[in-house]
């Protein structure tokens, strides 16, 4: 029994633990339901605070500002205001009864089916756009009201999207109770902008098929639907530029006034059935008389597609004010140059031949002006940055105005190479099989870098990049071009001599840092932006030490001698410091061979140069290396080749900075980190005490590095002969002339000996012995010359002579004893005595060297021809030397080598 009842109890204990199982899961479910209820009761007060917060900030329903009055305007440098935005002529308001039904039922159609129905948001909408993006990815589909774009374009914000759609969506309800449809309706299709410049449906009917505020009734369904599908994307659906993609766009206007019941399925294929060129065959030449276009191009493009502040169509007609960096007489002077005619005499193929230009504030990277093109208007390709959208296949590579950027500053930076660094400008080849080739097919042989970069020659540039990759890598020389905004993502060989593209922006902020001390500013065209309701945005832009100053210096002081000495010379402003470099590039091997080009035929053309205040980039070239003939497939290639044509860049260059810049700026400052000092020409070696002037070179190192030590010894005076004797040996009648000189020096030493007779010094001959006999000599004294003299017999231009030393020696009259010589004062008979007496006896036949290579008049030093002593009141003696200053000879003629 007692085993029954504990089976019993523990199956009731059993399920006594179940229900209490059962009862815990239920209270913890029960608690997470509560949980969740409380946090989304929690999350929905949050959002509805957060909704509440961000309508208080909403700015009020201002109604003057709906209207289609807010062109965008831009203010120059100082304020002042320079041009309205593209498009900007004076807007045409109609009415919506002057605007066809076919235009109204295809903009609804497409933009805002529901647009009667709603009350300025369509739930249904938001929730298919909600559904599209996340199906589809974000983006797919925008769930904006017609009431809510016309919000958006009138009070336009660059808040986060979820922001400005809570307010577009409170301001639009707003909107909505206090206008009627047709009243929003006409507001947004006198606003909205159309792309070409074109704001409002008006001025987009005039603009594409010519048709005026008053014939907008003759716009056909094929036109009113392209119109509609414009406003979406007005650049990427431009029937000018793009008319696959805008006939794609009109067919899909058509399908939706199809699905709207607008138009029958039979209305909408025969619109499709008409051609985007059909439709603007009529169309009148578009005449743009936008100011400063190109300008106004970069800014555009700054705004939207750099910093992302704007959309392209809000950026034409969202009433903004644009502070910009322009200076109106800046930009003036680059757009007069750039249409001169005057400048492009003589070119071939002038349709396809295009400059453009930058000028840019040195010391901060403000844009001041822009040349895209010679006759630049809205729609053209822009050649001063060539933005992604420009349709260009071919691009401009940079050539030598890359050598700074890729070769010689790189050196300076990371190996501390002087200006004077030497190398060798000789025949090369790289890659095992590919000849690097100069400009002029010329070579020059062993020149300093500064030599090399003047007169831009490419096998040196091409050996000083190999180097620096060599000893750092190529990620250095890489950096070091990223650093100044070139936007590299590789670095190959040519790079050195600039294959790689770039635009007049980029090389213009590039150039401007080596004048700004080494510090890069990015280039910008923008300050602030002012929007419609006041809110404002200042643009920043970024800078970065690209190098040490030492190497901005030293790369400037190099540029300088481009235009000056070098190849950069039709650009040069007399006394303005101003510093720059040339470029061009060639087609390379595979294209000449193919048409035979001439030598010296090139593509691009470039000149950039710099002051302290300013720097300017310039670029010529043709829009395509090929062009159709007329009348004719044969395909002809176009290149430039007349001298005065490759000079262009230089003469725009200097053009337009005439007038700008002046001769009272301020030269370039010299760091404390740079030394300049001579060095004598063709060495790494300091000048000597004898080096001419036009022999030495004053270049820049920097400082504690590299600096010479070694004296050159090209022009170095050489040392005299030393303990300079001369004896009379009376048994063999002979003159013995001896003395010292060190001839451990380099290269062959050689004595030169003279004797003077009648005044003047005879050559006696050479020698390598440092002594030397004379014979034949008559009696009295005798002086003799010897000079030392350095052979090098490589090179003559640096045989090297000491100065001449000289000594006498007095011959005794026959049978009358030697006088031993006074020490102090001696002098051949030339110095001060009793005068000679004339005689009639013979002379003396000449002896050994007395009278040298001259084969002279016979010698009579001492005496006259009848043998007496001339001078008696010279002491006799057998010996002189030259130890004592007082016996030094100093009245060499002209007849002397020196």
């Amino acid at each position: 029994m007692s085993e029954y009842r504990s089976r019993t109890e523990r199956r009731q204990a059993q399920q006594s633990n179940q229900k209490k199982g059962k009862k815990k899961k239920r209270g913890l479910f029960k608690k997470i339901i509560l949980s969740l209820v409380l946090l989304f009761l929690l999350a929905g007060l949050a959002g509805t605070i957060t909704v509440a917060k961000i309508i208080s900030d909403t700015p009020p329903l201002d109604m003057s500002k709906l209207k289609a009055s807010g062109t965008t305007k831009l203010y120059d440098d100082e304020g002042q205001f320079a041009t309205n935005a593209f498009g900007t002529n004076e807007r045409t308001h109609v009415n919506l009864e002057q605007i066809p039904k076919l235009v109204q039922d295809a903009v609804i159609s497409i933009e805002d089916r529901r647009f009667y129905q709603h009350l300025g948001v369509d739930p249904i909408r938001v929730g298919g756009a909600v559904v599209a993006n996340i199906t589809e990815g974000f983006g797919a589909e925008g769930g904006s009201t017609i009431t809510q774009q016309l919000i958006k374009r009138a009070y336009l914000s660059p808040e986060k999207a979820l922001t400005r759609k809570i307010k577009e969506a409170y301001l639009a309800v707003k909107l909505e109770q206090k206008k009627s449809k047709d009243q929003i309706l006409e507001l947004y299709l006198n606003r909205i902008y159309y792309g070409q410049g074109a704001s409002g449906v008006a001025a987009a009917a005039q603009n594409y098929f010519g048709l005026g505020p008053k014939e907008l009734d003759q716009l056909s369904l094929a036109q009113s639907a392209m119109l509609a599908g414009l406003p979406n994307a007005p650049s990427a659906y431009d029937p000018v530029e793009h008319p696959k993609k805008a006939k794609e766009r009109r067919d899909q206007v058509l399908d939706a006034m199809v699905d709207n019941d607008k138009i029958s399925q039979k209305e909408a294929e025969q619109a499709k059935k008409v051609s985007i060129k059909e439709m603007l065959e009529d169309k009148p030449e578009k005449q743009d008389n936008t100011k400063y276009a190109a300008f106004v191009d970069y800014v555009e493009h700054q705004l939207v597609e750099e910093q992302g502040v704007v959309s392209h169509k809000d950026f034409q007609s969202g009433g903004l004010k644009i502070y910009t960096t322009l200076n109106q007489t800046a930009q003036q002077k680059v757009e007069k140059a750039l249409s001169n005619k005057q400048f492009y005499q003589g070119i071939e193929h002038e349709k396809q031949f295009e400059s453009a230009a930058t000028v840019m504030d040195t010391k901060s990277g403000a844009i001041r002006a822009i040349g895209g093109a010679h006759n630049f208007t809205n729609g053209d390709i822009n050649y001063a940055f060539n933005k992604p959208n420009n349709g260009l296949t071919e691009t401009n590579q940079v050539g030598s105005t890359a050598k700074p950027i890729m070769d010689y500053g790189p050196a300076i930076e990371y190996l501390y190479w002087p200006t004077a660094r030497m190398l060798v400008d000789e025949p090369y080849q790289y890659n095992d099989d590919k000849t690097l080739k100069n400009w002029d097919g010329d070579y020059t042989g062993k020149h300093t870098i500064r030599y090399h970069l003047a007169k831009s020659r490419n096998v040196p540039a091409f050996k000083t990049m190999e180097t620096v990759m060599d000893e750092k890598g190529k990620d250095q020389v890489q950096s070091f071009a990223n650093n100044l905004g070139i936007g590299i993502n590789k670095v190959v060989p040519s790079y050195s001599i600039g294959t790689f593209n770039s635009t007049p922006v980029k090389m213009a902020g590039a150039y401007a840092s080596f004048g700004n001390g080494g510090v890069h500013n990015e280039p910008f065209a923008v300050k602030k932006v002012v929007f419609p309701d006041g809110r404002t945005i200042k643009l920043d832009h970024k800078d970065n030490a690209a190098m040490n100053s030492y190497t901005a210096y030293m790369i400037t002081d190099m540029l300088k001698d481009v235009v000056e000495w070098g190849t950069g010379t039709n650009a040069n402003i007399p006394g303005v410091p101003l510093a720059g470099k040339t470029g061009s590039t060639d087609f390379g091997s595979t294209m000449e061979d193919q048409f035979s080009l001439p030598s010296g035929a090139v593509k691009d053309e470039w000149f950039v140069g710099y002051t302290p205040k300013l720097t300017t980039a310039v670029w010529s070239g043709y829009s395509r290396n090929t062009v159709k003939e007329k009348d004719s497939d044969k395909t002809i290639p176009l290149y430039m080749a007349d001298s005065n044509v490759k000079h262009l860049p230089q003469t725009l260059f200097k053009n337009v900075m005439t007038g700008l810049v002046s001769q009272s700026t301020s030269d370039f400052e010299k760091p404390n980190t740079v030394v300049r000092m001579g060095v004598e020409k063709g060495t790494m070696k300091r000048p000597s005490d004898g080096t001419p002037e036009n022999q030495i070179d004053y270049e820049l190192f920097v400082k504690g590095h590299n600096i010479p030590n070694d004296v050159s010894n090209k022009f170095k005076q050489l040392e005299s002969v030393k303990n300079l004797k001369a004896s009379y040996k009376q048994e063999e009648k002979t003159a013995e002339v001896t003395w010292d000189h060190d001839t451990s020096s380099d290269g062959k030493i050689e004595f030169i000996v003279k004797q003077k007779i009648d005044g003047k010094y005879q050559p006696l001959g050479t020698t390598t012995d440092q002594t030397m006999t004379v014979d034949n000599l008559k009696p009295g004294t005798h002086t003799f010359s010897v000079t030392a003299k350095l052979i090098n017999e490589s090179d003559e231009s640096q045989n090297r002579m000491s100065d001449p030393q000289t000594v006498q020696v007095k011959v005794p009259k026959q049978g009358i004893p030697d006088i031993p010589p006074e020490q102090k004062n001696p002098k051949d008979n030339d110095g001060p005595g009793k005068p000679n007496n004339p005689g009639n006896g013979p002379s003396d036949n000449p002896g050994r060297g007395n009278q040298g290579e001259d084969n002279g008049p016979p010698g009579n030093s001492g005496d006259d021809e009848t043998g007496n002593e001339g001078n008696n009141d010279e002491d006799n003696g057998n010996q002189t030397d030259n130890n004592d200053p007082s016996t030094q000879e100093n009245d060499e003629n002209n007849d002397e080598t020196t």
